[in-house]
């Protein structure tokens, strides 16, 4: 189970990817969900927002089914 702290870091590392457009280039160029995922915790703790794969995981099917229930 994610920590409020991991959650947070995830939040802070989202606000610096949409700030600086060469982290925001390199998590596109990623070639599925896991490569997008694992490269998001590597570059999460190079800024110091330390975060696990299971809370970018969680980020993403929380994003999913927001996006499924809103169309749907």
């Amino acid at each position: 189970m994610a920590t409020i702290d991991q959650q947070q870091n995830l939040g802070r590392f989202g606000e610096l990817v949409l700030a600086n457009r060469e982290l925001h280039d390199q998590l596109r160029a990623t070639a599925n969900e896991a490569d997008f995922v694992a490269l998001a915790v590597q570059l999460g703790a190079e800024h110091g927002c330390e975060f696990a794969a299971t809370v970018v995981q969680a980020a993403i099917n929380e994003k999913r089914r927001a996006w499924l229930e809103r169309w749907l």
